[in-house]
């Protein structure tokens, strides 16, 4: 019996796939006229080799429709060789390399392509092709520009007649589906006209299970307050006497109302308006209690150089060579020394609690007036120099050994006024 040694099966080796980079490099073609035919030949098919081989097809395009443009094509043109299924990358290569400078026509290089053994044809301008390949694209691409145009004229037609309700006919919509619980007890009211269908009806009830809100019971209201309205006047007419008073139209109009609920008793006319007035009563309740559990807008909060902004104060003194610091470091500090170059008074101000100071317009606001003290200083060159860098403590000791009678701060800053010092 003969063996069969089994064959190991090759392996297929896979084809590396081909990694393109992004971006073109600009050819420079100055020197194109002073290169023979061979060089030219040679400079060219190395740049479109380069272009085919390295670069991203989709990099390379764009440039046969600025070609295109810079030539004098039209839009639609344009819109169609982009339309069109298939165009030769070849023909976008050349187009980059003419944008780039290189001769339409090279006379050398022609020359040279001519004496070359098994070239059965002339030399032709670059251009001469990318204009046959732009002719063949535009006509392939052109039925499918128009048809898709006629898709898009039909479809903003068809957008255009689609009916798209307001956000208000959308409310009022919605405001009509939950009213349909009162609709039904409306109509079987005027239907029975027992008083009875009044008395065991919850408005507000079938109001809150159909989940309307303020701007749902605003529209319901409009609904039936004319009807409440009528028949509230129609429960409060005028007196025989009153009436005699009136106007011809006036009395024409209440004998036209009359006439209307003539089938109605008493009763039916007084349940009929308490009917309509249980429904707007609903309808404002479910208004003010949104109002009223609505959170109210929250205030964004200030920058402390903002609240400080119209704040008045010295900023440098040059005679007594003292100078303030910023005034936003008022805002929740707890003591402040100050001094008025004006009347020399030297003022430490104290805060009324942890939360420190506030400020607003020209005011210090939230400092201690029985604590918040000033002195006048004799000698205020030689006296500053303690306060100008100086601890909390420091300031409150130093400021106690000041001799001069004391008075209270008022929490007004001006142009007088330098800020020696703040303490958080």
């Amino acid at each position: 019996m003969a063996i069969t040694v089994p064959k190991k099966s090759r392996k297929q080796k896979t084809r590396a796939a081909v990694r393109r980079k992004t971006g073109v490099v600009t050819i420079n073609w100055d020197d194109s006229l002073s290169l023979s035919g061979q060089e030219f030949g040679k400079k060219r098919r190395t740049a479109t080799d380069e272009m085919y081989q390295t670069v991203k097809h989709a990099d390379i395009v764009p440039f046969l429709y600025n070609w295109m443009k810079k030539e004098g094509y039209s839009a639609q043109d344009i819109k169609c060789v982009k339309a069109a299924p298939h165009v030769p990358i070849n023909a976008a290569i050349n187009a980059k390399l003419l944008l780039d400078g290189m001769p339409d026509f090279h006379e050398a290089h022609a020359d040279y392509w001519t004496s070359l053994p098994g070239t059965g044809d002339v030399m032709h301008p670059a251009s001469n092709y990318i204009k046959k390949t732009i002719e063949t694209a535009i006509a392939e691409g052109a039925p499918l520009v128009k048809a898709k145009e006629q898709a898009d004229k039909i479809k903003a037609e068809t957008e255009k007649n689609v009916y798209k309700p307001t956000i208000q006919q959308m409310m009022r919509e919605t405001a009509v589906f939950m009213s349909e619980e009162i609709e039904q007890v409306v109509d079987e009211f005027i239907e029975t006209q027992d008083p009875a269908v009044v008395k065991n009806f919850n408005a507000l009830s079938a109001l809150q299970k159909a989940q309307a809100k303020a701007n749902h019971a605003r529209i319901i209201r409009t609904f039936y307050e004319g009807c409440y309205e009528e028949l509230f006047e129609l429960n409060n007419l005028p007196t025989a006497t009153q009436r005699k008073k009136l106007s011809e139209h006036d009395q024409d109009m209440i004998d036209q109302l009359e006439e209307g609920y003539s089938h109605y008793s008493t009763a039916q006319k007084k349940a009929a308006m308490d009917l309509y007035k249980k429904i707007i009563d609903a309808c404002d309740m479910i208004i003010v209690s949104q109002k009223a559990t609505k959170k109210p807008r929250k205030v964004k909060e200030k920058s402390a150089d903002q609240l400080v902004a119209k704040m008045k104060y010295k900023k440098i003194d040059s005679d007594n060579g003292i100078a303030s610091v910023s005034p936003s470091g008022l805002i929740g500090a707890v003591a402040a020394v100050v001094y008025n170059t004006k009347n020399r008074k030297l003022g430490v101000y104290v805060s009324n609690d942890a939360d420190g100071f506030k400020v607003k317009g020209t005011s210090l606001l939230n400092f201690n007036e029985k604590d918040s003290l000033q002195k006048t200083l004799r000698k205020p060159a030689e006296q500053l120099n303690i306060f100008k860098k100086t601890t909390k403590a420091k300031t409150v000791k130093e400021f106690e050994t000041i001799k001069t009678t004391e008075t209270k701060l008022n929490g007004r800053f001006n142009e007088e006024t330098v800020i020696l010092a703040v303490f958080k």
